[in-house]
């Protein structure tokens, strides 16, 4: 039964009643027992944590399984994103730290429609690291094992993992 279902991960009960996360990206699963007492996804119970998703299931689109708004820190991020010329600007406009206007980024393009997720993002990844990672035809597995296989195009060497994240991330959401 699945819990919660994002971009990247998925939550669900197995057969042996452990609770399961899996990654996409890297196939990879954290296996932990299920107690009635414990939380489980957004500091809720297994039992809340499914009522919420049932009746959440026709709302139609939503900001991680969750509501059908965006946070007012994400609201924010996405007007100034549109006007924003480099991340830092954006970092500074948001009045964050870069490395949190790259996850704020991230967050973005995981949940707003595809042609307004690309919109904004190709304005941030610089265009070597897009090139880099079209160039793999595989971007599955861990960020520092796609880190290593770009080799041609390299990678700029200023390139930060957020980036390459951001990027994967919109790679798979614009795949067909």
């Amino acid at each position: 039964m699945i819990v919660e279902q994002t971009a990247n991960t998925t939550l669900y009960v197995d057969g042996n009643n452990d609770l399961v996360r899996f990654y996409h990206d890297t196939g990879a699963k954290r296996v932990r027992p299920l107690g009635s007492k414990r939380k489980v996804a957004h500091n809720q119970s297994l039992e809340a944590a499914i009522a919420m998703r049932a009746r959440r299931a026709s709302d139609g689109p939503s900001f991680r399984g969750g509501a059908s708004v965006l946070p007012p820190f994400l609201a924010r991020a996405r007007e100034q994103a549109h006007a924003a010329t480099s991340i830092a600007d954006l970092a500074s406009r948001c009045s964050v730290k870069t490395n949190t206007a790259w996850c704020y980024l991230t967050q973005l393009v995981e949940t707003l429609p595809v042609h307004e997720a690309k919109a904004i993002a190709r304005r941030m990844i610089a265009s070597q690291t897009m090139a880099s990672l079209l160039a793999l035809h595989d971007i599955s597995g861990t960020l520092t094992d796609v880190v290593e296989r770009c080799v041609s195009p390299p990678l700029p060497s200023d390139v930060c993992m957020a980036e390459v994240r951001l990027a994967r991330v919109l790679l798979r959401r614009l795949a067909p």
